[in-house]
């Protein structure tokens, strides 16, 4: 009968079991119920280990062609990081750029209203609204250091496509703001809200710090200070210290 039999295999199985250590524990149970609890989290681990390996295989190739891209940029050689790569791994906003633009001479060259308005148009992105009211206003004449450095890091984002070409929509705003206009008085050549004009400025606030902590040369740590002095004023500076 081959009920019978299973039973009693089943019965001396027991039997046996009895004779370990662990088949006369009380806690037998519990041993069992974490045994299996710790082969699930095993089969878990195997399985995301795994897709970890896949994405690493995927990731490399990239890897290596940014690494490429670096040496020809001559960020990085065999030995490490060069000048550029020095500078660049000091800032965290548009670094490749901001590298370039400091190796080409502007920060050099400008002065603190044009740094400030070069800075903004580094990290302002520009959203279409309802009305595009901002779109039909005739274009601000910009500064020839301005149009220069445009011109400069749009040919840059034509090469390499991880380069974001310069939005000088608002540059008037920054020049007139650096150069001590009114706030108030600022906001009647815009319709963009006060509250993303502001978080912009505090944006150009935190790059140009970024800079002056990266950069060596002291006469140009100065006039980045008297940057953030024409900028952190007023309202822009009331929010700063309110947060």
């Amino acid at each position: 009968d081959v009920e019978k039999k299973f039973a009693d295999q089943h019965q001396e199985l027991s039997e046996q079991e009895k004779g370990f250590i662990c088949g006369r524990c009380r806690s037998r149970s519990k041993c069992t119920s974490r045994y299996f609890q710790a082969s699930r989290l095993r089969k878990k681990l195997d399985y995301w280990r795994g897709l970890f390996e896949e994405q690493e295989e995927l990731q490399l190739p990239l890897y290596e062609r940014k690494l490429e891209l670096l040496r020809q940029l001559g960020y990085i050689d065999d030995k490490g990081l060069l000048a550029r790569g020095e500078l660049a791994s000091r800032i965290h906003t548009e670094e490749i750029t901001v590298t370039e633009l400091y190796f080409a001479g502007y920060f050099h060259e400008c002065n603190e209203h044009e740094i400030n308005t070069l800075c903004l148009s580094l990290i302002y992105e520009h959203r279409r609204r309802g009305n595009n009211s901002e779109e039909q206003r005739p274009p601000a004449k910009m500064p020839e250091k301005i149009k220069s450095a445009r011109g400069f890091v749009n040919s840059l984002a034509r090469q390499h496509g991880f380069i974001k070409p310069l939005e000088t929509r608002i540059s008037n705003l920054m020049m007139a703001w650096s150069q001590g206009m009114a706030f108030e008085d600022m906001m009647t050549m815009t319709e963009i809200p006060e509250g993303d004009l502001i978080r912009a400025f505090r944006q150009v606030i935190d790059l140009i710090r970024q800079i002056r902590d990266a950069v060596k040369d002291q006469s140009l740590r100065d006039k980045l200070l008297n940057c953030l002095t024409c900028i952190n004023r007023d309202i822009v500076l009331a929010t700063e210290l309110r947060d």
